[in-house]
Order: C-alpha cells, then sequence, then structure tokens
C-alpha cells in the first residue's frame, strides 16, 4: 500500500533517530491503524539515508525468534547507526520466570549502549499495558525516558476517511492488474457511506477498497467485506488444494486454515498433531495430515528463521480472526477438545486471536468463557494475555469468573507469577487466588508438613500481604505481615528463613505500618532490616545490594521523618559504593560496571543530600549534592545520552539547597538545568517538558525582584510554549494522567501561559484554562473516576464562576449542575463537610439560575436544598446559615407561585428554624428577620390548607 498520512509522525521518529533522545520509543495504537505500515517507512527512508560517521544506517524488523543475546551483543558492539524494530512487542513473553524476555533483554541493551553509534529500538504495542509497567520496572531507570507514542485515528472524519478509501481503491486496482491478467476494474471509484464507527480503522477502509474491486455490485449494507475477502480466499485454497492432491472436503480445508491460524505449529510434529484433532479426520492417514500440513505451510509460509514456525497465518489478522470467529462460532469444540493437548505458546496464541477479535464478533466473548475452563495447565497464559491485550475485558470476565475449587497450588501458583504486581486488570483476582494459596499452605501446615511447610505458608502470606497493599488494602496487607512475623520469630530454631529473607520480610513490615500510620513500630522494624543485613559478609549478599537494601530502608525513614537515622544509613550507602567505585578502578574490569557504580553513587549522594537538608544540615547537604553534580558531569561526557537528564535533575536539586543558605548562585544552577531540559524537550516533549517548565519555575523564583515572571527570558517562554503546543496536538492522551493547573509565566507586554502540567496548587486564571481542565478531567474520570472526581468537581466549580463573571449565567448552570452531580458520588456523604460542600453548590446553582434571567428550578433539588440546611451543624459558619436560610426563603416564594404550597411550608419551616439556632447563638441580631421569616411560614401554611385570606380593610 502507498504510505498515506503519518508525515508528522514520520518526521518525528525520524528526528528521535538522528537526535540525543532515549534510545528506546514505543509506538502504540489498536489493530490496523497502520503502525507497522509507518514502522516500514521509517525502515526505508533511515536505509536511504545519507551516511553519517559510522556508515549508513543499519535497519530491519527483529524476528522474535531470534536470539536475544546475538542481538544484544551487536547493540552493545555496534559500528553503524542500528534501528530495530519489534513488532508485536506485548506478546514477547519470558522464556522463563527468572529469564529475561527478547524485549527486556534489548531494551536494556540499547538504553545502556556504551558507545557514541546511535543505537535506536522501536517496539511497536497494540496498546500500553501491565507488559510495558513489567518492562520499565525490570529496566529500572534505564527506561524511566522512553517515551510512549500513541498513534491516533489516521482517518477521523469522513472526508479523511474518504481520501484513504481513494487511495487504497487506486493502490490495490493496480496490483489487481498485475496479479490476475484479464481483471475488468471499475471504471471509478464509489462513493461509499464511511460514518460508521469501524472505519476509523485504516484497515478496514483498505479492506472495504478491496471488497469493492472484488464485487463492485455489492450491495449498501451486504456481505462484510471481510467476508467478501474471505470467500475469494477460500476459492484460492480449494485450487491450492487440487494442485497438492489434498481431497478433504471444503469444509475441513476451511476449518484446517482456521486452526491453523488459531494455534500455530512449532514444528511438523505439533502441525501433524493439531491436523489429526480436527473434526471430520477419524479415517485419515499420516499421509493425509501431511498433506494438509504441508498445504497450509505453502499457503502461509513461516518466516524465513530456521527457529521460526512450522507455517505463518492468515494475514491480516483482522481476516484470521473473523474466519476463526465464524468456525469456532459453528463448532466449539475444535477450540475446548484441543486446548489441554496443546503447548502454553500455542494456547497463548489461540487466547490472544479470540480477545483481539472479540472487539469485532461478539461470538468471540462466548468462546473467551468456554475456553479459560479448558486451559487445563495451561491457565497462567489467560493471565500472561490479560497484561498483553489491547481489550482484554471479555478474557478478564472469563478468568475472574472461573471456578478455582479443585485447582492444584502448583497451577495457582504459576497463574499468580504471571499476573503483575500492579495489573490494572487483576489485581483484585490476584489477592483472591493468593489467598488460596495461603489456604492451601496452611492445611498442609496443619496436617504436619513440618519446617518446609511452615517456611511456604510464611513465604506466602508475604506474597499476600504484597498483593493487597498493590491494591491499597494496607490493613489486611499489616495482618498478614504481622502474622507472617510472628511465625518466623516464634520457630528462630528451625531457620525459617534465611537472613536476607527475614531482614526483607522487616522491610516490608516497615513499609506497612508506615501506610497504616504506626510509624514508631515502622521504624523499629526498619531498625531490625538494616541490623540483619549490615551483620552480614560480601559472600552472604554482595555489597552493591546490601547497599541498596540499605539504601531503601533509608528513604522510608525519610518518609517517617526520621531524618537522622536516614542521614546515617545513606552515608553508610554512598561509602559502600565508594568501596565498589575504588575496588573497580584497582581491578581494571569491565567499564560498565565502573560507570553504573558512579551513577549509582550520585543518585545516593543526590539522596543524601536530601535527608541532610530535611535534618537541617544544609551545609553538609550542598557538599554532598555538588559532588553528585561533579560525577554527573564527568559521566555526562562520556555518554551524554545516558546521564545528561540524570546531571539536570542534580543542578535542580542544587538550586534548591543553595536557595535554602541564602546563596545567590542558586539561580545559575536552575538555569543550567533549564538548558539541558530545554534541549532534551524539543527532542522527546512528553518525557521532558513537564521537568523543562519545572525547571523555568525554579529559574523564576530564584531571579531577583521575588520572581517576577517579566524578568523571565521571552525566547525560553516562546520556545516552551511551543513545545506544549505541538505536544497537545500531536498526542494529548499522553498529558492526561499528569494534568494539574499549577505554571503560570508572563512574557513582557504579553499574556499569560498556563502550564497544566506539574502537580500543584495553582487554579486556572480564565475561562480558557478553566474549560480545557474540565476537558481534560472528563477524559481521566473514564479512566479512574474516584482518583480524578474531585480534580473535575474543583475545575467546572472554577468554571462556573469565570463564565458568571462574564455574566455568562445560563451557561454556568449545566457546569454547576454537573459539579454536583459528581459531588453526589463522593465516599463521605455522611460527613459534615460534604453537607456544607453540597449546600454550597446547590446555593450557587440557585443563585446562577436566578442570575440567567430565566431561574428554573428542580423541585427534586430544592427540596434537598432543605434537607442538607437542616443538616448543617453548629461548627456552620453563621453567617453562612444567615445566607442558606434566606436562600430558603426566596426559593419558597417561587414555590409558591408555582402552586407548591406544602412544599413551600416545608422551606419556610427549616428557615424558622435555622433562624431560632441563630438568635439563640446571637439574641436580638436575627430577631426581626426571624419575625419576617415567621409571617411568610403563616402565609404559606394558610394557602396550604385552602383557607380565605384575611377581608380588606
Amino acid at each position: 500500500m502507498t504510505f498515506f498520512g503519518r508525515r508528522e509522525e514520520l518526521r518525528q521518529l525520524r528526528s528521535w533517530c538522528t537526535g540525543q533522545g532515549p534510545a528506546v520509543r514505543l509506538l502504540t495504537g489498536p489493530g490496523g491503524q497502520g503502525k507497522t505500515r509507518l514502522a516500514l517507512e521509517l525502515v526505508r527512508s533511515m536505509c536511504a539515508e545519507t551516511p553519517v560517521e559510522g556508515g549508513r544506517w543499519a535497519c530491519g524488523f527483529l524476528e522474535s525468534t531470534a536470539d536475544p543475546q546475538a542481538v544484544k551483543s551487536l547493540l552493545e558492539q555496534a559500528v553503524r547507526p542500528t534501528l530495530l524494530v519489534l513488532d508485536y512487542s506485548e506478546t514477547r513473553r519470558r522464556p522463563s520466570a527468572d529469564q529475561l524476555s527478547q524485549v527486556e533483554e534489548l531494551a536494556r541493551a540499547a538504553a545502556s549502549a556504551r558507545h557514541d553509534t546511535p543505537v535506536r529500538l522501536l517496539l511497536i504495542a497494540r496498546s500500553v499495558g501491565d507488559w510495558w509497567d513489567q518492562v520499565q520496572t525490570n529496566a529500572g531507570e534505564l527506561l524511566s525516558d522512553a517515551e510512549v507514542l500513541p498513534l491516533s485515528p489516521l482517518a477521523p472524519g469522513t472526508h479523511d476517511r474518504q481520501k484513504l478509501f481513494t487511495t487504497a481503491w487506486e493502490c490495490l486496482a493496480r496490483q489487481l492488474r498485475m496479479l490476475m491478467p484479464g481483471w475488468q476494474c471499475p471504471v471509478r471509484v464509489p462513493q461509499t457511506d464511511l460514518t460508521h464507527a469501524r472505519y476509523a480503522s485504516a484497515l478496514m477502509l483498505q479492506l472495504e477498497a478491496l471488497a469493492h474491486l472484488l464485487e463492485p455490485d455489492r450491495a449498501p449494507g451486504g456481505r462484510r467485506a471481510e467476508d467478501v475477502v474471505l470467500a475469494h480466499e477460500e476459492a484460492y485454497w480449494r485450487r491450492a488444494a487440487r494442485a497438492a492432491g489434498v481431497g478433504v472436503h471444503p469444509r475441513i480445508q476451511r476449518r484446517a486454515v482456521a486452526v491453523a491460524s488459531l494455534f500455530g505449529a512449532r514444528d511438523e510434529r505439533a502441525a501433524l498433531g493439531l491436523i489429526s484433532d480436527l473434526a471430520g479426520m477419524g479415517r485419515s492417514t499420516e499421509d493425509d495430515w501431511l498433506r494438509i500440513a504441508l498445504w497450509l505451510r505453502d499457503l502461509y509460509p513461516p518466516s524465513h528463521s530456521e527457529s521460526g514456525p512450522f507455517w505463518g497465518s492468515l494475514q491480516p489478522d483482522l481476516l484470521a480472526e473473523t474466519l476463526v470467529a465464524d468456525v469456532l462460532g459453528e463448532d466449539p469444540r475444535l477450540l475446548t477438545d484441543a486446548l489441554a493437548e496443546r503447548t502454553a505458546e500455542q494456547a497463548r496464541q489461540a487466547l490472544t486471536i479470540l480477545v483481539r477479535g472479540s472487539l469485532h464478533h461478539a461470538a468471540a466473548e462466548g468462546l473467551l468463557l468456554e475456553a479459560v475452563p479448558a486451559l487445563g495447565p495451561n491457565l497462567a497464559e489467560a493471565a500472561r494475555v490479560v497484561s498483553e491485550a489491547e481489550a482484554p475485558e471479555p478474557l478478564v470476565a472469563a478468568l475472574t469468573g472461573l471456578d478455582r475449587r479443585g485447582l492444584p497450588v502448583e497451577v495457582l501458583w504459576e497463574l499468580l507469577e504471571a499476573i503483575p504486581l500492579q495489573s490494572h486488570h487483576l489485581g483484585h483476582f490476584a489477592v483472591e487466588v493468593q489467598g488460596d494459596i495461603t489456604e492451601a499452605r496452611q492445611s498442609l501446615l496443619a496436617e504436619g508438613g513440618g519446617t518446609d511447610a511452615l517456611r511456604a505458608l510464611v513465604r506466602s502470606l508475604k506474597m499476600e500481604s504484597i498483593r493487597c497493599e498493590s491494591v491499597g488494602s494496607n490493613g489486611q496487607a499489616l495482618r498478614l505481615l504481622e502474622r507472617a512475623v510472628s511465625l518466623a520469630e516464634s520457630h528462630t530454631s528451625e531457620a525459617v528463613l534465611t537472613a536476607v529473607e527475614l531482614a526483607e520480610l522487616y522491610g516490608n513490615l516497615s513499609t506497612t505500618l508506615a501506610l497504616n500510620g504506626n510509624l514508631d513500630q515502622a521504624v523499629k522494624a526498619a531498625a531490625k532490616s538494616h541490623g540483619l543485613l549490615a551483620a552480614l559478609d560480601d559472600e552472604e549478599l554482595p555489597l552493591d545490594q546490601l547497599a541498596a537494601s540499605v539504601g531503601k530502608i533509608a528513604l522510608r525513614a525519610i518518609d517517617l521523618g526520621r531524618y537522622e537515622l536516614a542521614v546515617e544509613q545513606l552515608m553508610w550507602v554512598v561509602d559502600a559504593f565508594e568501596q565498589i567505585i575504588k575496588a573497580e578502578r584497582a581491578a581494571g574490569g569491565d567499564p560498565g560496571h565502573l560507570e553504573a557504580a558512579r551513577s549509582r553513587a550520585a543518585r545516593w549522594r543526590t539522596n543524601l543530600a536530601g535527608a541532610l537538608s530535611k535534618a537541617d544540615r544544609h551545609q553538609e547537604a550542598i557538599e554532598h549534592i555538588r559532588h553528585a553534580v561533579e560525577e554527573r558531569r564527568e559521566l555526562t561526557r562520556v555518554r551524554p545520552d545516558a546521564h545528561r537528564a540524570a546531571l539536570a535533575l542534580s543542578l535542580h536539586n542544587l538550586a534548591a539547597h543553595q536557595h535554602n543558605v541564602g546563596d545567590d548562585t542558586a539561580v545559575h544552577s536552575a538555569a543550567e538545568a533549564v538548558a539541558i531540559y530545554a534541549a532534551l524537550a524539543c527532542k522527546t516533549p512528553s518525557v521532558y517538558l513537564p521537568r523543562y517548565v519545572s525547571a523555568m519555575n525554579a529559574v523564576v523564583n530564584l531571579t531577583p525582584r521575588s520572581g517576577d515572571p517579566k524578568a523571565f527570558p521571552d525566547h525560553l517562554i516562546g520556545q516552551a510554549k511551543q513545545l506544549y503546543a505541538d505536544l497537545r496536538r500531536t498526542h494529548p492522551e499522553g498529558f492526561l494522567p499528569v494534568l494539574t493547573i499549577s505554571m503560570h509565566l508572563s512574557s513582557k507586554g504579553g499574556p499569560a501561559v498556563h502550564w497544566p502540567l506539574d502537580p500543584g496548587t495553582g487554579d486556572p486564571l480564565d475561562i480558557q484554562q478553566a474549560e480545557e481542565a474540565v476537558g481534560i478531567y472528563r477524559g481521566l474520570l473514564t479512566v479512574d473516576r474516584t482518583l480524578y472526581r474531585e480534580h473535575l468537581i474543583s475545575a467546572l466549580q472554577f468554571l462556573g464562576q469565570y463564565l458568571s463573571d462574564a455574566n455568562r449565567h445560563s451557561d454556568a448552570v449545566p457546569r454547576v449542575r454537573e459539579a454536583i452531580v459528581l459531588l453526589g458520588e463522593g465516599p463521605d456523604i455522611n460527613s459534615s463537610e460534604w453537607t456544607a460542600r453540597m449546600a454550597g453548590a446547590l446555593f450557587t446553582l440557585f443563585a446562577q439560575s436566578e442570575e440567567s434571567g430565566h431561574p428554573a428550578y428542580e423541585l427534586g433539588e430544592v427540596l434537598r436544598y432543605a434537607h442538607l440546611c437542616r443538616s448543617l451543624g453548629d461548627q456552620t459558619d453563621p453567617d453562612i446559615r444567615a445566607m442558606h436560610a434566606g436562600k430558603l426563603c426566596t426559593l419558597a416564594i417561587a414555590l409558591v407561585d408555582a402552586d407548591r404550597e406544602p412544599d413551600a411550608v416545608t422551606l419556610l419551616e427549616t428557615a424558622v428554624g435555622m433562624h431560632e439556632a441563630l438568635d439563640r447563638l446571637s439574641p436580638g441580631a436575627y430577631a426581626r428577620t426571624l419575625g419576617n421569616v415567621r409571617l411568610m411560614l403563616a402565609e404559606a401554611r394558610r394557602l396550604a390548607s385552602g383557607l380565605p385570606g384575611p377581608a380588606p380593610s
């Protein structure tokens, strides 16, 4: 297909390849959006790039079967600029629990390459999920700056879709003329209704174009495009089957292609086993199976790799998913009867295809419900696919609804290991599974399992507490850890845990105690952990691991406010790394090990400086942070890509420490950090623009004239403003999770620049900023309603106020009402604080409605307001209560005008009660108002009862 659109994305990727940014980038987007096509164009253009120092670019796609160690060596020793693309990165699994996956190996190698030759690794996946979190966790700091580039729809509007459809139609027509001599091409491009949401996919538009070429007379609303293409594909199967001597019925042929696409086969033996299980193959021989297997191999050849699969698959994926859903819908036994006999790799491939198919075919959801119980020993593959899938909800439902009674502990344990610790979809399910394992371990101990059973129970309790903590169940996590510690301490003579394991258990207990507010006990547990680790010999635990463990405990002490303890521990950590550096230099070993030790030492010095500052030992803090800055300067001179960002961070911290002691040079350190972040932000703005803005904010606050924003250089404001605008335009999705409203800068004589980037306490300054905040928080509400509800409420209230100030009261009313609905979802609806907030919000709603000139009250809101006013306690400011009582009177008059006298009585009775309470609080101050309200109440009661009024005098 001709490359269409994506010019901006291609420019960004080319700039990334040739620039100074991070070595790893992740390209994401739903299936059919053109990720692979964009990567192909990038590879083509980089291979054609004018040779640079080191030669032409070496580019290509890396197969999943490639040896990661060999490729890792290539990256580490590259002599030519290198670009490697890993498609379907989310599916490249670990060979075993203790081995890194191909993606993890290569990402670490690319990010840590110690030469000046550009090395770039482009990962492609359908989504950022648990798998990416796991990759980043295992890579540590190496991938902290890896940028994710989400692809937006290639053709979001109908006009764009028609252009892409036309381009695809013309390109495919040329191909068909060459492939099918005598084929009659339709005269003109058809005008097709492309408004349906399915046509947001570039692949679907291309399939639609191909279907129109293959069947020009297809009626609107007729067969799906994929069905048309599959029908022509089946004709190809039949011709190839006759040529290969495969004499089975076309229906068996169809099943064979579906099953081959569903499960795949590693080698000929696996292929024969799969074919022999096909329904309808009962009387066939091994010769027949081999003919079918070779026929499939000829239809869809595998890759050229010797270690690759026996056959390929029907392409594109959407066609394979459609065929599989149709065939299994007719006979689900082809799936369920075969699953238990398949390898883990085949089971995983089958689940992946069904999950992807569920996006387009409802039948696939039902197939997943049948597939999961049939997985048997391959149950863990379901969890792995959940962590990789674009939209795993149907599989999540099937897995979490599984009856786990009777499942072996080994199967449960493997299932649990397949669920990432911070799983978005299976976090609570993992807690349940770990609970099943703990219960089984408890039963084994009760049956006399001895020390081994006790050790297994303690470890299971620890793991269950970690899982509970990962989903926010901190109280339960603490109870489990306390039980684990109690068991370990009560059996010290049996050596239930090693010293390292026991130290880790105390460390976990310290963290969990702190999370539950028990700081004193947390410090004691941390001290126990530290004591155990410090007593170990190097043979038991290498010094770098010991130092890192103690460092983590020190960071916990900082969180607990135990700064002197943290200083003591961090000084020991820094000294330990200095010993490691000295030993590496004396040994003259791998320079990479020395570089890593120096980098870690600088990191821990930075943490030590922070602890010293909190302990009011500012001069010592400055000495250590200066040392860290100089260390990182030297590292940056050797490998700028790997260390520039860390240098900028240390400079930023140095500026803060200098400011604490009144050192005027603080502004120069902050300005140097700005300069580094400016260069980094130009290359990878989604990672570094927030840090750039934060550093600029520091410069503003540190300049003379008390941080007057007009003193800030105009060119930097303009540069940051342009970067931010470009980023919001190209992929705004990347900004949603970091939105808060915090920074305002002004160029001289120009308008304010507002930055919704860094966490902070600022507020929107005008309608435009507030509308932007509301729009983004509405999007975030679909990600985490609980977390972002309060942010949206605040943004809506600001927007309502600014609209009111602009006399746009009618526009303000729906925003305030939206805030009220969200406020009603809060978890604390019975608290006095919530009552006061909701009453205030309703007061604002009524006031805005009245100001609009067309007040329209909803009775339910009015009566709710009266109920809330009755609940306002004495802690509410008297003036606020008087304000609410006055509003009740206004609303009561409106209700009388609307012939709702009984409801008016309710409101006025509440107003009288509130004024009586106020009069008791301040005798005489509210007497006149109270008398008037009582008169209004008497009149409302008369009208409600239907009694006549007084005779005219």
